[in-house]
C-alpha cells in the first residue's frame, strides 16, 4: 500500500478510536481527583464545596462567591474580590506527594497588577523548615511568575517571561509532575520545568492548603479575579507533553469523575505498567459535531494531498517508460560494428555494381579479398594514374553524349584499367597510358 494511502488508514483509524462512546468510569479511576472546586449554580451564590470523592471541608475567607459576571463552563465562576479573600483546606494526605505523580490545574480570569498568589502551602512561615509543599506566585508588573516545591533543599523555577494571565481572558493553568520533572503548563503550553531528581521527595508541609494568599501574610498576594475547575490529582500526571486545555469541566461525582488526555477529552489514565484502564471518550453532541466536521476537513485535504501526489506518480511513471523505450532502442558496441560492416558491404556492392554498368562488364571485378580492400586498391590505383588520363576520365564520365561518341574507345580503356588493377600491387606494375590499345584517351 502506497505511503500515503498508510498514512490516510492511520488518520481515520485515530478518529474512529476518539469518537469511541462513552462509558462511565470505575470508582477506583476517581480516587485519582482528591480536590475539586467548581461552579456550577446560580449568580451569588455563596457556597462552594469540594466536589471530590474526598469531600475536603473549605474554608472561605472574604467575599468569595459565584458569579455570572465571567464563566468558562456553564453559567457562573468562583469570584475572588482580592483584599484578604482566600480559601483555606486543611492539612490532607491527599496532597502530601512524596515521590508520587500529581497534577494541580485550574483556569484564571484576572485583570490583576498585584503580586497573586495563586495555590501555596506553608511557604513563608518557616523556610528554613521542611514544612512547606508547592507554590505558584505571580508578578504582573515583573513579567515573573515563580513555580517552587519543598524537599530537603528549597528549588524554585522562575520563568524569565512571564505568560500574560492579567488580560481579562481565560487561561488554563497546570502544575504536573512526571517522574522526576515538574513542568508549569500555561494554556497547553510547556513555560518552565524543574529537575526534581537532586531532591525528589516532595515535603510533606503540616499547614493549610491555601487558594489565593500567602502563608505569612494571609491578607497579601490574594488573587483578585475567577477561578473555574481548581482540580488537585494524585498519583498521575495529567500531561507529559503540550496539550489542547479541556473543552468542558471536569466531572465532579465519582461515577464520571476523570482526567483529560492531549485534546482535552476525557480519558482515563494508564496504569503503573504504563497499560491503558479502558475507559473510553465522552463527547457532548455539539463536541461530537465539531470533531466530525473537523476531521471531514482534514480528510478532504488528505484527499487533495493524496490525488496531487498520484498525479505526480503518473508524471513520474510516463517518463520512466519513456526513458525504457529510449534505453530499448540504444545498440551494443557489437551491435554498431556489425552495422557499420554491413554499411560498408552494401556501399560497396552499389559502388561496383555501379562500375560494371559503367564499364558494360557484368564480370567486372576488382583485386583483392574483400570488398573493402578492393575499394581501397582501386583508390589507390587511381591516385597512382597520370593526372591527364584522371582528367579526361573525369571527363568522359560527366558527359552522356561524349560517352556514346567514343564508346568503343572507352570500353578498350576500361579493360586496361581492369587489368592494371589487376596486376597491382606488384612492384612491377605501373600504369602506362602508352599501353592503351587505343592510345591517348582523347575527348
Amino acid at each position: 500500500m502506497p505511503k500515503n494511502f498508510v498514512s490516510l488508514a492511520i488518520f481515520l483509524t485515530a478518529v474512529s478510536l476518539t469518537l469511541a462512546p462513552c462509558s462511565a468510569l470505575s470508582a477506583e479511576q476517581d480516587i485519582y481527583t482528591k480536590l475539586l472546586i467548581q461552579s456550577e449554580t446560580f449568580d451569588g451564590d455563596s457556597v462552594i464545596e469540594d466536589s471530590s470523592a474526598s469531600q475536603h471541608e473549605l474554608i472561605v475567607y472574604g467575599d468569595i462567591y459565584h458569579s455570572s459576571e465571567q464563566a468558562k463552563f456553564g453559567e457562573t465562576s468562583l469570584f475572588f474580590p482580592g483584599g484578604g479573600a482566600y480559601i483555606e483546606i486543611e492539612d490532607s494526605d491527599d496532597w502530601n506527594f512524596a515521590t508520587e505523580d500529581f497534577t494541580i490545574d485550574f483556569w484564571i480570569n484576572t485583570i490583576t497588577e498585584t503580586r497573586t498568589m495563586f495555590f501555596t502551602q506553608g511557604w513563608g512561615v518557616r523556610h528554613s523548615e521542611t514544612t512547606q509543599s508547592v507554590l505558584l506566585d505571580y508578578f504582573p508588573t515583573q513579567d515573573r511568575l515563580i513555580l517552587g516545591y519543598r524537599g530537603e533543599l528549597s528549588y524554585y523555577s522562575v520563568a524569565e517571561i512571564a505568560p500574560v494571565l492579567n488580560d481579562g481572558l481565560w487561561h488554563h493553568i497546570a502544575i504536573v509532575r512526571y517522574q522526576n520533572w515538574l513542568t508549569l503548563y500555561c494554556d497547553g503550553m510547556e513555560v518552565m520545568k524543574i529537575d526534581m531528581s537532586p531532591d525528589p521527595v516532595v515535603a510533606d508541609a503540616v499547614y493549610p492548603f491555601l487558594i489565593g494568599s500567602y502563608s505569612v501574610d494571609l491578607n497579601s498576594a490574594n488573587i483578585n479575579g475567577f477561578i473555574e475547575d481548581f482540580r488537585i490529582s494524585k498519583g498521575i500526571a495529567l500531561w507529559t507533553t503540550n496539550f489542547s486545555p479541556p473543552a468542558s469541566p471536569t466531572q465532579g461525582d465519582s461515577s464520571t469523575s476523570s482526567t483529560n488526555d492531549s485534546d482535552g477529552t476525557s480519558t482515563a489514565p494508564d496504569d503503573s505498567s504504563g497499560n491503558s484502564t479502558g475507559t473510553e471518550s465522552c463527547y457532548t453532541d455539539s463536541e461530537v459535531d465539531a470533531i466530525l466536521a473537523d476531521n471531514d476537513e482534514r480528510v478532504q485535504q488528505l484527499e487533495q494531498l493524496i490525488d496531487a501526489q498520484q498525479e505526480e506518480i503518473l508524471d513520474k511513471d510516463a517518463e520512466i517508460a519513456r526513458l525504457n523505450e529510449l534505453i530499448a532502442s540504444l545498440h551494443s558496441q557489437e551491435q554498431l560494428d556489425e552495422a557499420v560492416d554491413n554499411a560498408k558491404q552494401a556501399v560497396s556492392l552499389e559502388f561496383i555494381d555501379l562500375l560494371r554498368d559503367l564499364f558494360g562488364d557484368d564480370d567486372f571485378t576488382l583485386a583483392g579479398e574483400t570488398l573493402e580492400q578492393q575499394l581501397l586498391l582501386f583508390i589507390q590505383g587511381l591516385h597512382k594514374m597520370p593526372s591527364g588520363q584522371i582528367k579526361k576520365l573525369h571527363c568522359l564520365l560527366q558527359g552522356e553524349q561524349c560517352r556514346q561518341g567514343h564508346k568503343a574507345r572507352f570500353k578498350a580503356w576500361a579493360c586496361w584499367l581492369f587489368k592494371g588493377l589487376k596486376n597491382h600491387g606488384t612492384s612491377q606494375h605501373k600504369f602506362d597510358s602508352s599501353a592503351h590499345p587505343s592510345g591517348r584517351l582523347q575527348r
